[in-house]
């Protein structure tokens, strides 16, 4: 397969976004790159693997980066793995949730599929960032990965919430994922 030479996907300055169900991986860039958007949601996107999520297609600047954008909602089903530095990126963001997804593993939450930076890269004043949350459901998987499973950065970036996620381990919790 010829990958494209740039990203996969490129949004600037869109509204009501809704990504789903899509396979983006072997990209020159990023798989997914949004700047100056607001109200994106993605769901059960392989970012970074083979169509079954257990193969590195990785993408060549990282997974996904969302820059400059408000009202984001990473939900359930998506995986970012194998990707050049981060699975997910988040510079300047505010209003954003990520929950339900895996970050540097296979699709079963078994086994390493690394991403060569973090999983999760929060900077440049992004606010109201939550990571995580009170149910299973909202757990996200952070295993396997290059640098840190979530990284926040600079004091400009404050008022994040990270909690009910399983960082370092399989998906059952039981063991770690190197």
């Amino acid at each position: 397969a010829v990958p494209n030479g740039s990203d996969g996907f490129q949004i600037k300055g869109g509204s009501n976004l809704s990504i789903q169900s899509n396979l983006i991986s072997g990209n020159a860039r990023y798989g997914i790159l949004i700047e100056d958007s607001e109200n994106a949601s993605f769901m059960g996107n392989l970012v970074g693997t083979n169509f079954d999520g257990t193969l590195d297609i990785g993408n060549g600047s990282g997974g996904a980066a969302i820059w400059t954008s408000s009202d984001i909602t990473i939900g359930a089903g998506n995986i970012f793995s194998g990707n050049a530095n981060e699975g997910l990126w988040l510079s300047g963001v505010t209003n954003a949730t990520v929950t339900g997804s895996k970050f540097g593993t296979n699709a079963a939450g078994t086994a390493a599929i690394s991403n060569d930076n973090d999983g999760i890269h929060v900077d440049f004043g992004s606010t109201n960032v939550t990571i995580g949350g009170a149910t299973v459901a909202e757990r996200n998987l952070l295993s396997g990965n290059g640098g840190q499973g979530i990284e926040f950065r600079e004091a400009a970036t404050h008022n994040n919430f990270v909690f009910g996620n399983y960082i370092g381990t399989n998906a059952a919790g039981t063991a770690a994922i190197p």
